[in-house]
């Protein structure tokens, strides 16, 4: 039979290593220096000012096979060179996105984002037109950008679109800037690619 008393020495060393183990985490993690993924990433750290940033998300055709509604191939987010320059603001982030479709090879340019700094590190962001609608965009981690073009109204969700720069300032402005997307094509996945992914 085992010595109590050994035992609970041993039980006691036990507790105070793991405590000790408990406190150094948290006391490194606070500092930075563990990447035990709970510090989240805001909009701005994904697109600083006075730097180019790129996210990009594309569809192989196993994928599109097995999501047949989807006709989004290719999107890409990549700041503006205002916003990449010496006159950029931490802010403020100006996007440019374009999207390519199956059956096209040359992509549709949407007129692009503009997303301001609200409280903390909440961001809103919208398209640059003169009615803009408001766009979630948001950051998952530090290299992963999540994009979602619902229209909201209250609860609900309907399928958004994106308005396109190519056409922006035509008079029937609803009915031929707008590209529609159906319910297959509305919330992405972007990761980080290099600047020159983007060009």
């Amino acid at each position: 039979m085992e010595n109590p008393r050994a035992m609970r020495d041993d039980l006691l060393m036990a507790q105070t290593g793991l405590g000790r183990m408990i406190v150094w985490t948290m006391a490194m993690a606070g500092a930075g220096l563990l990447p035990l993924g709970a510090q989240a990433a805001s909009l701005g750290d994904l697109f600083p000012p006075k730097k180019a940033s790129c996210f990009v998300a594309t569809y192989d055709g196993a994928h599109l096979a097995r999501n047949p509604k989807q006709a989004v191939v290719a999107i890409r987010v990549v700041t503006v060179p205002e916003h990449a320059s010496a006159d950029g603001t931490a802010d403020m982030v100006m996007l440019d996105l374009d999207i390519t479709l199956r059956g096209r090879k040359q992509p549709f340019r949407a007129v692009g984002l503009n997303c301001f700094r609200e409280d903390g590190d909440a961001w809103r962001c919208q398209e640059r037109v003169c009615n803009p609608r408001n766009i979630e965009v948001k950051a998952e981690s530090a290299d992963t950008l999540l994009l979602d073009l619902h229209q909201r109204n209250g609860d609900q969700l309907k399928p958004g679109g994106l308005m396109l720069r190519s056409e922006c300032g035509a008079a029937d402005v609803e009915r031929v800037t707008k590209l529609t997307l159906g319910s297959a094509d509305q919330t992405f996945k972007l990761q980080r690619m290099s600047a020159a992914a983007c060009r």
